[in-house]
């Protein structure tokens, strides 16, 4: 299997890493089982969280005895100095470890909390401090917002960046437009979380593979047993889609069925509505969570939410006239979906 270098860390890893997630659900022969089979394969990036239940002591009863054959990382939700420094040591004694290859700010979501872990007092710098202490070696930082964590390494100089991209999300969140050029010049190392945008999308080699194409270094999947156990199985042979393979899937993949494609053709509304901005939110309102209903926990919704309600004509200024639904050329029904999408997103539902 061929290794892919993580941007300026030169970490060589595999194109797919073990999310720590996935063995919360696993008692110790579980976890022991999944664990050495993935590093018998060739997976030797390991992602944690604290956040995740259990799974650091689960994994450091493990990868600890393999400590040489892989990179771990820990990711802290902690947002000031002092916490996050505490939480990143304890991990470390759950890994049963002296240091990580990579620590984390976890979860960066909005722009207040990015204010706050970047700010004075912030979690960057005991990410920074465990660094000068040799508790790690890189500093890296997740959000599921691209464009957010985008601002955040024109901010600091993180080494690592996480954040969900698959061809689904291309055309809402759009890592592949935005943060991921930036890290390309900068030198960063991109992880890719949901690539099948919650088994949104069927086919995982298709899947995997457009997002590797995208420069991102490997990806991790979606935290279940059953899905790490498939993507074992593809490991050895995945590469990277060729550019006509990208552009088939954009132009005939069945998951974007529904999905405006941000092209703008339906433009200009004789309603003033802005289309593709409306639908556009809409997706994001869905987000990395695909969620049906409203839920405070994630920002990436009241994120949505907020944009919304600050544009000037929205979708209930509809009148159903179907001049967009004549010009669009992927056969969206917009008129519908504008309708749904005012419902989705309106602050007064």
């Amino acid at each position: 299997m061929k290794k892919r270098i993580l941007g300026k860390t030169g970490l060589a890893v595999s194109p797919i890493s073990f999310g720590g997630i996935t063995v919360s659900s696993l008692d110790d022969g579980g976890v022991e089982d999944l664990v050495n089979e993935a590093i018998d394969r060739g997976m030797n990036y390991f992602d944690t969280a604290h956040s995740y239940s259990d799974t650091s002591k689960k994994l450091g009863k493990v990868l600890p005895g393999r400590r040489d054959e892989v990179y771990v990382g820990a990711k802290v939700l902690d947002r000031t100095e002092d916490e996050a420094y505490d939480r990143l040591t304890s991990s470390l004694g759950d890994l049963r470890m002296d240091s990580t290859d990579v620590m984390w700010l976890h979860d960066v979501d909005t722009e207040e909390v990015l204010d706050q872990v970047l700010g004075e007092g912030g979690a960057v710098h005991a990410l920074a401090r465990c660094r000068e202490e040799g508790l790690t070696r890189f500093l890296g930082i997740t959000g599921h917002r691209p464009d957010l964590i985008a601002r955040a390494v024109m901010r600091f100089p993180f080494d690592v960046v996480m954040t969900p991209i698959n061809y689904v999300y291309r055309f809402s969140f759009n890592a592949e437009g935005g943060l991921v050029p930036i890290c390309r010049r900068r030198g960063i190392g991109v992880v890719a979380i949901k690539p099948r945008a919650y088994q949104r999308i069927s086919s995982m080699s298709d899947a995997y593979s457009y997002v590797l194409a995208q420069g991102v270094t490997t990806v991790i999947p979606h935290g279940t047993p059953d899905e790490m156990s498939s993507a074992l199985e593809i490991l050895d042979g995945l590469d990277e889609m060729s550019t006509e393979g990208v552009q088939r899937i954009l132009d005939s993949a069945e998951e974007l069925g529904g999905i405006c494609r941000q092209c703008g053709y339906c433009l200009p509304c004789p309603e003033s509505i802005d289309v593709p901005r409306v639908m556009k939110l809409e997706d994001v309102w869905h987000g990395p969570h695909r969620v049906q209903g409203f839920s405070a926990t994630y920002a990436t919704q009241a994120w949505a939410r907020e944009l919304y309600s600050q544009l000037p004509v929205k979708g209930d200024a509809c009148t159903r006239c179907g001049v967009c639904e004549e010009r669009c050329p992927h056969g969206v029904a917009i008129q519908d979906k504008i309708g749904e999408s005012h419902r989705t997103l309106s602050l007064t539902e």
